[in-house]
This record gives C-alpha cells, sequence and structure tokens, in this order.
C-alpha cells in the first residue's frame, strides 16, 4: 500500500517520506501494519491508526493520531 502511494507523488518527497517516516516508524514500532486512515496511508495497531502521512503541493504532511507517537 505505501509502496503504492510513494509512486504517485514527487520522486523527492517519496523519498522523504520514505526514509523520515516509513523507515522510523517502521524500525520504532515493528508490529505496525500499513492501512488507510481518513483516506490517507497510515500505520495501525490491532486496526488502530497510530500515525499518517500525505503529501500535497504545500508540502509534506505528518498525522499523529494516538498521543503515545507525540512522546
Amino acid at each position: 500500500m505505501f509502496n503504492d502511494y510513494l509512486k504517485s507523488i514527487d520522486t523527492v518527497e517519496a523519498k522523504l517520506l520514505k526514509v523520515y517516516v516509513i523507515e522510523v516508524v517502521s524500525k520504532l514500532i515493528p508490529n505496525a501494519t500499513e492501512g488507510l486512515s481518513y483516506g490517507m496511508p497510515a500505520f495501525k495497531i490491532n486496526g488502530k491508526s497510530i500515525i499518517g502521512f500525505s503529501s500535497n503541493k504545500f508540502g509534506l504532511n505528518v498525522y499523529p493520531f494516538d498521543p503515545q507517537v507525540v512522546r
């Protein structure tokens, strides 16, 4: 799912998302799964979204859905 999303956006943005969001979250929370939340790619644990991300013409966006992610 994440790979399809990364292919649909600008190469530089895709690389930033991959390195700074996807790889970091994957390492810190290895049991998180790929999913969708609010129409955007998101990591989930037990079906609950914990962090999502998107890209638009203004830049990259990261959305923490769980207070534990911010800590």
